[in-house]
């Protein structure tokens, strides 16, 4: 059976929202980066949350608010560059994982069944994408045999260019669920 894992990233400025959005209280479920977190680790043993470089507080914060099952932050100096360089950094501390889903931590309104289909089609060598409507997703999941090139992301693309490299491997997810794009950017995308 694989390893698989969830790395949420989190080390954005959160600029178009005003303030840190990762400790915006959501109505009726609390912190929203934690909020995130705790969907996720109703699927996944192990979630790791990838921080801007010493963002220790957040990580101390996360630790408390989050449920007791396995939670990892880990601290991308270079986060500032773009989202390559804090994909590349959590990658690189999950070496005894066999599968990663790459998530983002503003995007708490995915759902617990959704995130149980992508998991439970997670191969060996197949990359598992959500799909609404033929646009794609997230999480992205990506077996071993593609975290050294994860490794190498740079700036603010983040695996695009992998997911168009390896077009025959993606096995696509055709799912309901709006939450797999509701990321926050703005306020008034949790008003609405």
């Amino acid at each position: 059976m694989l390893k698989c894992g969830s790395m949420l990233l989190a080390a954005g400025k959160s600029r178009r929202f005003g303030q840190d959005k990762r400790s915006y209280l959501l109505p009726g479920r609390g912190p929203l980066l934690i909020s995130t977190i705790k969907i996720y680790q109703e699927v996944f043993d192990e979630v790791t949350v990838v921080l801007a470089a010493n963002e220790f507080e957040i990580a101390e914060t996360l630790c408390i608010g989050s449920s007791n099952k396995t939670l990892k932050c880990v601290f991308a100096k270079d986060a500032h560059l773009g989202m390559g360089h804090s994909l590349a950094a959590g990658i690189e501390s999950v070496v005894d994982w066999n599968y990663a889903f790459i998530g983002l931590g503003d995007m708490p309104f995915i759902s617990k069944t959704t995130l149980m289909t992508l998991k439970n089609k997670a191969g060996e060598d197949n990359i598992v994408v959500p799909t609404k409507d033929g646009r794609l997703g997230h999480p992205v999941g990506f077996p071993r045999t593609h975290f050294n090139e994860l490794q190498t992301l740079r700036g603010d693309n983040g695996a695009r260019q992998i997911l168009e490299n390896y077009k025959k491997s993606l096995t696509k997810i055709e799912t309901d669920d709006v939450g797999i794009f509701s990321d926050i950017d703005r306020i008034e995308d949790i008003i609405k």
